[in-house]
């Protein structure tokens, strides 16, 4: 356990920057170059770290140096008690300790996680197999590019002259001991390297050939200063690159004519120190905006005019960079190219921004508040920007919809989803901010506080304030409305107000401290208790909801009992299911016609609703219970209202002497899980739960299939949710990226989780989970959402597989939705094949109906915008009817109809006088004036009030006749007698 803590914390934030940064040059260049990007950039992020662990080193070289010579003379006159205490004194005389050796160290320390997090990331990046750069026939392999033995690797050969190169260059003029640690060290990465893949090897090769490159260049530019010291980089273990020094070691006083033995001499203990201790380099660096070329400041040997040329060539190379990305790269969205774009051609202004920089500093700051206590408002900064990021606003997510998140293996309470994102938001926030505040000069750190400050107030103003309305997230993360454009004065607007936020922090940091603290302190305590209450709330929902979960059955017993004597009723609901679909799925699968013989289709089929809570209590419980009409009746609640017309059908059949059976309902209880208790006070009706009953028993039959591990992902991927809440809204499409969330590179495909699975399963096994027998006659309602978590499956069967390599070939093949309507539809006719073969389906009336439409990528046809500019499609459901001995292919019939006709339909025929139990109204159609809809997007009860609906005037829509003509619709009205929360 503090083993995976201290991963979490130290290397998966490092994880996570070289996966994005080789996100988006793969997109650009191709793998193999992502690589060398990756490789550069990671260089140019550890430059500073480098840089000061190199100057402790400095530092503890000289120290050991000075004391060496004194404490040979100790040793060599006293022993015992007296030579420990002579020592003991010369070390506290000087201000050092034995400990501070460690400081030769802190490279390594640095290095360790760094090399850790490559070869985690680039051993395992599954886009890298196969591919091919260069003279490297596949990056995922050993590049075994000399054939001799079998195959000998040269990239790690390369790769350790490089390095064995680089130690040449850097140690030259030092000890001989140093040169032979490092040889040693480039030997040992050979023999851990040897046989990693091409690709981390090239970039380890990489890194070392930009540190080798640099050392050279250096030296030679230093080589015509006159007296000028060479500021070389030791040669890089594990291949990370160590900057350049401000110059070589300070001068040493030469020896004194000291006898090696007799007595020390007077002051051999009480010299003063040439060498600053551990804790005394406040003043070894100069002002961060000291510097005219990239990271090297003023002070630095590297004169300006010797920089220019290193200078030229980073603008070249940056203004190409853009260049190609605005007028050559055709891949991708253009703003993000324009964006990206953008801040290439700002690296050639940076000497003009530090210039700026520099005059503000000198007349805004302070000199004396660079020696300021800084360290509280650092760390109530950091503190701030932690608990929002990787607590407040994960619980917060998954305590709006505590059993979507629950029960995902191997958790079953959602809480350690937060604990994974507070561990990683704790190395990106605290840890790795408190590295840099310890390691560097008051005039760094006091920037650095300044920084935090002000991204915790920027933090705070995006969450809160713009939060957004993206509709629903899904358990894979993408958002129901991922539509991030905005009006451009509204982005000025938003821009305008970060950057005051940004100010505003700055002055209070600058000039009134106290206030910038309290302000903070306030924020702090007020995201704790924030934290605290959605964490009490999901432990306390999960508590509640554990009873719900769905144990795993090994063997398949009949759920569904048909009668083949007497008439029987299936109704079908596939959440999300697309009418539009059809033509096209009959077109691919024209087999279908013969396997749904009888079926009519209806497309010109209306929701009541464009999401699950507000469309279902209609399909169920038919007109009574249109959204309009949810909240008249004053004194009941919505979840009342809602588990009476869950009950319509099964009371209305069950009390006419039908055996009813139902599966799965469609929050019942207002809970996300299904939750059959609402039928426990009826005998005579059978309520159970199939979704993800049978999934580990299909599973064992199907090894090869390979499940998205929906766990992993929530806990690697929620931190960036967050990332997502915390940026500016102009920024926060670059953070979803499509969906994909700057994901970790070369997953299986995402959109096939055990949620899907679960939903597939449980329609591959009706066959297995059905009996027939002569009895009475059956109602039997089954809900299922294989339609809504959609995947790309094996074409043509259109069934899971380890790697879906057709997707087949039509119209809508590049989407995931018509891969899950047509799967649906084939697991359904292989289950009305099963009825025909046991005598049940020419008796038996079937509805395939779903509760709403959905959005699609594709255009269909016929699909208008509606008054309010909403489209059509997400309120155009899948209904499919066949009645009693019906036979033939498709038919089609244009009537107006909506899901709400459902009960009316079922009971046709078969129910006399068919009254609703719970208002005694007959069950018929009502829909000859048209019908009110609702194209309100919010689908939790938390949305909605404890009565009615919360649903906008402008959300209300009427339509008749023909849903497909314009004409046909208005803009409907708010029912005056809704009422509200008392």
């Amino acid at each position: 356990m503090f083993i995976d803590g201290l991963y979490t914390i130290l290397i998966e934030p490092i994880i996570q920057i070289i996966e994005v940064i080789f996100m988006i040059f793969s997109r650009m260049l191709n793998n193999g170059m992502a690589v060398v990007v990756v490789s550069v950039a990671i260089s140019l992020l550890t430059h500073p770290f480098y840089m000061m662990a190199e100057k402790w080193r400095q530092v503890e070289r000289g120290t050991q140096a000075r004391l060496a010579r004194k404490l040979r003379v100790i040793k060599s006159v006293f022993s015992g008690d007296e030579r420990h205490l002579l020592i003991t004194a010369c070390y506290r005389q000087n201000h050092y300790h034995p400990v501070y050796g460690l400081r030769n160290s802190i490279g390594l320390f640095i290095q360790i996680p760094f090399f850790m997090a490559a070869y985690i990331c680039l051993s395992n990046l599954q886009v890298l197999k196969g591919e091919p750069f260069l003279f490297i026939k596949d990056l995922g392999m050993p590049d075994a590019l000399i054939p001799l033995w079998g195959g000998v690797n040269l990239l790690p050969i390369v790769m350790t002259l490089v390095n064995c190169a680089a130690a040449a260059v850097y140690t030259k003029g030092l000890p001989k001991k140093d040169a032979a640690q490092l040889y040693l060290m480039a030997a040992v990465f050979l023999a851990l390297l040897y046989d990693s893949p091409a690709g981390l090897v090239l970039y380890w090769t990489c890194n070392n050939l930009f540190s080798l490159a640099k050392n050279i260049a250096l030296r030679v530019s230093n080589s015509t200063n006159k007296g000028g010291s060479l500021p070389l980089t030791p040669a890089p273990q594990a291949g990370l690159p160590l900057p350049p020094l401000r110059g070589d070691s300070p001068p040493q006083r030469p020896p004194s004519p000291i006898p090696p033995e007799g007595p020390a001499p007077e002051g051999i203990i009480d010299a003063p120190p040439p060498f600053p201790a551990f804790g005394e380099m406040e003043n070894m660096s100069s002002s961060i905006f000291d510097s005219p070329v990239g990271g090297y400041r003023r002070n630095l040997p590297l004169r300006r005019h010797q920089g220019k040329p290193l200078w030229g060539l980073v603008c070249a190379v940056s203004l190409s960079a853009a260049f190609y990305l605005l007028f050559i790269f055709d891949k991708g969205y253009y703003v993000k190219r324009a964006a990206l774009s953008g801040c290439f051609i700002l690296v050639c202004f940076f000497p003009a921004f530090a210039a700026l920089a520099r005059k503000i500093e000198r007349k805004y700051v302070p000199a004396s508040l660079y020696a300021a206590r800084n360290g509280p408002l650092f760390a109530a900064s950091a503190l701030i920007l932690w608990v929002l990021a990787g607590i407040a606003i994960p619980s917060g997510l998954i305590g709006s919809s505590v059993e979507e998140f629950s029960f995902i293996e191997p958790f079953a309470s959602p809480v350690p989803f937060v604990s994974r994102t507070a561990l990683q938001a704790a190395g990106i926030f605290l840890l790795w901010p408190a590295v840099v505040y310890a390691l560097f000069s008051p005039k760094v750190r006091f920037y650095g506080t300044l920084f935090l400050a002000a991204a915790g107030f920027i933090a705070l103003l995006d969450t809160y304030l713009f939060a957004g309305n993206y509709g629903y997230l899904t358990i894979t993360l993408t958002l129901s409305n991922d539509e991030f454009s905005q009006p451009f004065f509204i982005v000025l607007l938003e821009i305008a107000l970060v950057v005051l936020a940004a100010v505003g922090a700055a002055l209070l940091f600058i000039r009134k401290r106290k206030w910038l603290f309290s302000v903070q302190i306030i924020a702090l305590l007020s995201l704790c208790a924030f934290s605290v209450f959605n964490i009490v709330k999901i432990q306390r929902d999960f508590t509640r909801y554990r009873g719900m979960a769905v144990e795993s059955e090994e063997t398949l017993t009949p759920v569904f009992t048909f009668s083949k004597t007497e008439n029987n009723v299936l109704v079908v609901m596939l959440d999300r299911a697309l009418s539009p679909f059809i033509p096209t799925i009959f077109a691919e699968k024209p087999e279908l016609n013969e396997t749904l013989s009888g079926f009519t289709w209806y497309p010109n089929c209306v929701s009541l609703g464009p999401v699950t809570i507000s469309a279902v209590p209609s399909l169920f419980g038919g007109y009574e219970y249109a959204p309009a009409l949810m909240g008249t009746n004053n004194g009941t609640p919505l979840v009342e209202k809602h588990n009476e017309a869950l009950l319509v059908m099964p009371r209305v059949f069950s009390e006419h002497g039908f055996r009813v059976t139902v599966s799965d309902p469609s929050w019942a209880n207002y809970n996300y899980k299904s939750d059959i208790s609402i039928y426990e006070p009826y005998p005579a009706i059978d309520a159970v739960k199939i979704i993800g009953k049978y999934t580990k028993h299909w599973l064992e039959k199907n090894r090869d299939v390979r499940v998205f591990d929906a766990s992993a992902f929530l806990q690697y991927n929620l931190l960036r949710f967050s990332f997502l809440r915390i940026a500016p809204p102009f920024l926060r499409f670059f953070v979803y990226d499509g969906g994909r969330w700057l994901a970790k590179i070369g997953e299986t495909n995402r959109d096939f989780s055990l949620l899907t699975l679960d939903e597939y399963t449980a329609l591959d096994v009706l066959p297995e989970i059905t009996a027939v027998d002569e009895g009475e006659g059956t109602l039997a309602i089954i809900t299922n959402q294989l339609t809504h978590e959609p995947a790309f499956l094996q074409a043509p069967a259109y069934r899971p597989a380890a790697a879906v390599t057709d997707r087949g070939s039509g119209p809508y093949a590049g989407d995931a939705a018509y891969h899950a309507n047509i799967a649906a539809l084939l697991l359904l006719s292989r289950y009305f094949a099963w009825l025909k073969e046991h005598d049940a389906y020419d008796n038996t009336r079937i509805i395939i109906t779903a509760d709403h439409g959905w959005g699609s990528q594709h255009d269909f046809e016929g699909n208008i915008t509606l008054p309010n500019g909403k489209a059509l499609v997400n309120y155009n459901p899948l209904y499919l009817v066949k009645d009693f001995n019906a036979r033939g292919p498709l038919a089609v019939d244009q009537s107006f109809m909506t899901n709400a006709d459902t009960p009316s339909l079922a009971v046709e025929g078969l129910i006399p006088d068919p009254r609703n139990p719970w208002t005694g109204n007959p069950i018929q159609p009502d829909k000859d004036n048209g019908v009110t809809i609702t194209t309100s997007g919010s689908w939790s009860p938390d949305g909605h009030a404890k009565y009615a609906f919360k649903i906008a005037e402008d959300e209300y829509l009427t339509v008749h006749t023909d849903i497909f003509d314009p004409a046909n619709w208005s803009k409907g009205k708010k029912p005056t007698d809704e009422t509200d929360d008392p």
